[in-house]
């Protein structure tokens, strides 16, 4: 047992593991990767709260601006449907029958970020048309079923 007792403590003190593995460097970047994690996914409370009146009056918005805008955000809202649908219709109807799985994957993700920006620029059109900011999900889904059954 006196072998091993002394190989451990030369070993000990000629090999530095930490330092080595660089636990360190894991620890720090485990540490960024968390709270990277939490500014990208909790969002910030606002400083302050205003009206939809407020907003429009800071902004020097008239009715017809905000028409326009309404018009505009449909036309990139139609932009992102046929994305969305393209996008989708080819991971399927050509990617996934050829059996490139990885493109499909590639391709799905495509078309989710443009599904995302389709239900962005609807939700701010929701907004201008119910005159109110800080709408929620749930006041938008209420609203879309409400439309879709109609």
């Amino acid at each position: 047992m006196g072998v091993f007792k002394t190989v451990k403590t030369f070993a000990k003190d000629q090999v530095d593991a930490p330092t080595w593995l660089g636990l360190q460097t894991v620890s720090g970047s485990i540490t960024k990767t968390v709270e990277l994690g939490k500014r990208l996914f909790i969002p910030k409370k606002s400083t302050y709260t205003e009206t939809f009146e407020e907003a429009k009056e800071r902004l020097h918005l008239t009715d017809e601006d905000l028409e326009k805008r309404i018009s505009h955000f449909r036309k990139i809202q139609y932009f992102f449907i046929l994305l969305t649908i393209s996008t989708f219709a080819y991971a399927f109807v050509f990617l996934f029958f050829k059996k490139s799985f990885q493109n499909t994957i590639s391709c799905l993700a495509i078309s989710g970020i443009s599904f995302s920006q389709l239900f962005r620029y609807n939700f701010w059109i929701f907004q201008i048309k119910k005159r109110k900011l800080g709408c929620t999900f749930q006041e938008w889904w209420e609203h879309f079923i409400k439309r879709s059954t109609s």
